[in-house]
């Protein structure tokens, strides 16, 4: 969300555009907030490039860009440099360079196809990497990393230089997935079901507020957004 518009991202295999029944592709589409009539639609795929009936693969986050109060926050998956866009200039810097140390992939991810890349960590278990999910606010930065099958978070609170895992995604959320912000020390997710939230969560210290209105939740319900106040 922006100041001005809505902006989605959709993958699809269906028809969108006129004339191109067998088109598979994905489209970017913003919607004016003042003026929600008001649809701009970019289809970035070529079918020549990309014809029906092949697989294709797509690795997309949730948030790829933040907004802070001066600058956004930019990253693209399967690199380990993290930008700042100034707000005003426009002009673009790293900001943040993730070193996984010895443990690190050999090779470079970025440099592969999508289904090439995974297909390398899933053989490397022992390596660490793949930093994706980058959300930062003012307060906090968080990113999530893969190690050893598994995906982990990373999360650090700026005022106290603290790192830890998420008190809300490790322990609350199975899914291990931040979705998005709300403010500086307030962010969300979603679950489709109550049962993707691990169980023993009073042993860890941890209370959910309304957790009990989860007891007749149906399919229809979905999805569950989680609000998580650090």
């Amino acid at each position: 969300v922006t100041d001005d518009s809505y902006i989605f991202y959709t993958g699809k295999s269906v028809n969108f555009k006129p004339g191109y029944e067998d088109y598979w592709g994905a489209e970017l589409m913003i919607i004016d907030r003042n003026n929600t009539d008001s649809i701009r639609r970019y289809i970035p795929v070529d079918k020549e490039l990309y014809p029906v009936n092949e697989g294709h693969t797509t690795i997309t986050d949730n948030a790829p860009l933040t907004p802070l109060s001066d600058s956004y926050t930019l990253h693209y998956n399967f690199t380990d440099y993290i930008f700042s866009v100034d707000c005003k200039s426009g002009a673009v810097k790293v900001k943040y360079v993730v070193d996984y140390g010895k443990n690190a992939y050999t090779d470079n991810l970025a440099d592969m196809p999508a289904m090439d890349a995974l297909q390398y960590i899933g053989t490397h278990p022992e390596k660490t990497g793949w930093t994706h999910q980058v959300i930062e606010t003012d307060a906090l930065l968080t990113f999530m990393y893969a190690h050893n099958k598994w995906q982990y978070i990373y999360f650090n609170d700026k005022a106290t230089g603290k790192t830890l895992n998420g008190p809300f995604v490790t322990d609350i959320a199975s899914s291990n997935v931040v979705h998005g912000f709300i403010d500086d020390r307030t962010m969300f997710s979603y679950i489709e079901k109550k049962s993707s939230l691990n169980e023993g969560l009073a042993d860890k210290g941890i209370r959910i507020n309304g957790l009990e209105r989860l007891d007749n939740v149906t399919e229809n319900d979905n999805p569950i957004i989680l609000i998580y106040h650090y």
